[in-house]
């Protein structure tokens, strides 16, 4: 669809087709719905539900704004408790502010290798 204002839709319209024409083959083949369900629809929906997990982790992660705003003050997220160190008058809170965004970014990297061992072991499942 040309010009779709929501530009993941035609992908999305192609896999929801490729589910469908496996969940019917798996009904003709004479799989029961519990069978279609695990064996074809998690399958397939499986990778892009992972995908947009780690997204929105990722953006969790880092994301200060909204619990600085409108959060209580205790217990403060890890982003929040980062922003303070860094903005602290006390230039010796800067490493410790360093230290937490670190955490932050291994706790991001850890969910996408996650995420990448999910889509491999699903993906050689499928095969």
């Amino acid at each position: 669809m040309e010009g779709d204002a929501v530009p993941h839709r035609p992908g999305v319209d192609r896999a929801r087709a490729g589910a469908d024409d496996l969940a019917d083959a798996a009904r003709v083949l004479g799989a029961s719905a519990w069978q279609r369900l695990r064996r074809v629809t998690l399958p397939v929906v499986a990778p892009p539900v992972a995908a947009g997990s780690v997204l929105v982790l990722a953006f969790a992660i880092g994301s200060y704004e909204v619990p600085y705003l409108l959060g209580r003050p205790y217990p403060a997220t890890l982003s929040v408790v980062a922003y303070q160190y860094a903005t602290d008058p006390d230039l010796r809170q800067r490493p410790v502010a360093m230290a937490v965004a670190v955490v932050l970014s291994v706790a991001a990297l850890l969910a996408a290798a996650g995420y990448l061992a999910l889509v491999g072991r699903l993906a050689r499942r499928a095969l």
